[in-house]
Formats: structure tokens, C-alpha cells, sequence
């Protein structure tokens, strides 16, 4: 079963990167030549690079929910300014806290996510 990412705070669009990612296999041969192909119809995927600034309680609610999936598990997500949910990995996250606001410490947290084509 794969799980929804539903965290309560969209992710700011300042730091907001979306790269296309190809995976491409690649003979080499002497001379430097080389021969390439793609590795079937969903080839190129995406690589979204994004940042939130929440409270503690969303904090530890992104954290776990990526702590729990280890980079390996997929999960369903939307990004805002998608039509849809896309399936996603996650192996690199990070936090730090950048201030209060009345009186609650705010954190921004920052996450690499990974398009997957998994047959789910």
C-alpha cells in the first residue's frame, strides 16, 4: 500500500528547483565513442528540490513520515502547482531552526524528492 504525504504546509516557492533526471544506459567503446539509449518509456523523471518553514509539530510530522519511508519506501504526493499526485522517493532531508514566532520555534526543512514510475 502506498502512502499519502500530506503535511499541513505547502512548501515555499523561494529555493523551489525541478530538474529532469534521464537515465540513459551507455556502452563505451575505444576511441571514445559510445552508444546510448533510454531505459523505456518513463526515462527522464523529475528531481524536485524543496523547502518548508513550519512549526515543531509539522516538523516532526515530515520528518518521521521520510524517516519511516528510509528513502526507499514510495509515497503519493502533490505538489501545490501539480494537477495531480506523483509517486516519490526521498533519501536526503535535513532541518534547522530558524526563529521564533509567538513563541513557537519555526523550522525550515529542506528535501530532495525523487519521481518513481513504480507499477503500484
Amino acid at each position: 500500500m502506498v502512502l499519502e504525504f500530506n503535511p499541513a504546509w505547502e512548501p515555499t516557492l523561494e529555493g523551489y528547483a525541478e530538474d529532469k533526471v534521464p537515465n540513459v544506459r551507455r556502452a563505451q567503446f575505444e576511441g571514445g565513442y559510445s552508444q546510448r539509449s533510454k531505459t523505456g518509456p518513463n526515462s527522464v523523471g523529475r528531481e524536485v528540490s524543496l523547502s518548508w518553514e513550519v512549526e515543531q509539530s509539522q516538523k516532526d510530522y515530515i520528518d518521521g513520515f521520510l524517516s519511516d519511508r528510509g528513502g526507499a519506501e514510495a509515497f503519493r504526493y502533490q505538489l501545490p502547482w501539480d494537477a495531480g499526485t506523483t509517486l516519490w522517493t526521498c533519501d536526503a532531508w535535513g532541518s534547522v531552526p530558524i526563529g521564533k514566532s509567538r513563541g513557537v520555534t519555526m523550522w525550515r526543512i529542506r528535501a530532495t524528492f525523487r519521481q518513481e514510475f513504480d507499477i503500484v
